[in-house]
């Protein structure tokens, strides 16, 4: 399955915050939006640009400053489960 279809079949969209930065954006069960960004290690840092595969390390968090990293897949099988 491409990327693009499994964003599609876990209800996943791109979204714009404001000042250029883009995020993928998953609601979850009690209606909480997580952004989703691509986090280099090396900087220890998120890139503002959207995930490209289900295997890259992504900062999946939300505004009330909760967050995690984990590949795209595995945080997506753990926002799921919340």
């Amino acid at each position: 399955m491409s990327f693009t279809k499994y964003c599609k079949s876990n209800n996943i969209e791109s979204y714009h915050s404001g000042g250029g930065c883009i995020h993928l954006s998953y609601i979850d069960a009690n209606n909480d939006q997580w952004l989703i960004n691509p986090f280099d290690i090396k900087l220890y840092d998120i890139v503002i640009e959207y995930p490209t595969n289900k295997n890259q390390f992504c900062m999946f968090g939300k505004y009330d400053g909760e967050s995690f990293l984990a590949t795209f897949k595995d945080g997506i099988k753990k926002l799921k489960s919340m």
